[in-house]
């Protein structure tokens, strides 16, 4: 992987065919000098050059999603402590955190749902989220 990057761990690339951007995310990394327990990143499909990369307290193991008002949502596992696992929101266009949801301190592994105006995310051992505007 460019940049340094450790790579995916678990989770598959998320394509944006009518814009034609690419994202990845894995486990720890360092980012600009700084680790990271996990990541988000868009890079460029046809060299694989970072555009823009955000590191998270906790690592990406299962594949993030991508909605139509371009936010990527992307639920974490295995955390750096004092963190706990949960979901962030994150901005496709720059790689800025939008938010961050909570999903009672349990590892999320499964990839987060984007459906009727409400982001639904599984958790190992706290149920179903349903994250509704």
């Amino acid at each position: 992987m460019p940049g340094g990057a450790r790579g995916t761990c678990l989770s598959s690339a998320v394509w944006d065919g009518p814009a034609g951007t690419l994202y990845l995310s894995g486990n720890g990394t360092t980012i600009g000098g700084t680790k990271a327990g996990g990541s988000v990143g868009q890079v460029n499909p046809a060299t694989g050059a970072f555009l823009w990369r955000t590191g998270l307290p906790c690592a990406v193991m299962g594949t993030p999603s991508l909605d139509s008002a371009g936010a990527l949502a992307a639920g974490t596992y295995r955390c750096v402590k004092p963190a706990t696992p949960g979901a962030y929101l994150i901005n496709a266009a720059a790689g800025a955190i939008l938010t961050a949801l909570p999903a009672g301190g349990s590892k999320v592994f499964a990839q987060p749902v984007f459906a009727q105006g409400a982001l639904l995310l599984a958790t190992e051992t706290a149920g179903l989220y349903d994250f509704a505007p």
